[in-house]
């Protein structure tokens, strides 16, 4: 019962490992397009407008709040 036990346990350390992943983010050309984001004041709307207009588009941002 106690290997079985060990075998168990053994293999949920090899499940639990955090494995770290590098990944690189190809984004398209967005030039002479044209983006309107809502609720781009802040949070994944703000790295939405981010990353947009980074790529070339025009962005244009739409919010009730005040950029932080």
């Amino acid at each position: 019962m106690i290997k079985h036990f060990q075998k168990n346990i053994a293999n949920l350390n090899y499940f639990c490992k955090r494995q770290i992943f590098t990944a690189t983010l190809q984004i398209p050309s967005f030039a002479n397009e044209v983006a309107i984001i809502t609720g781009g004041s802040a949070g994944i709307g703000a790295s939405t407008c981010n990353l947009l207009s980074q790529a070339g588009a025009r962005v244009y941002s739409l919010d009730i709040s005040p950029p932080l």
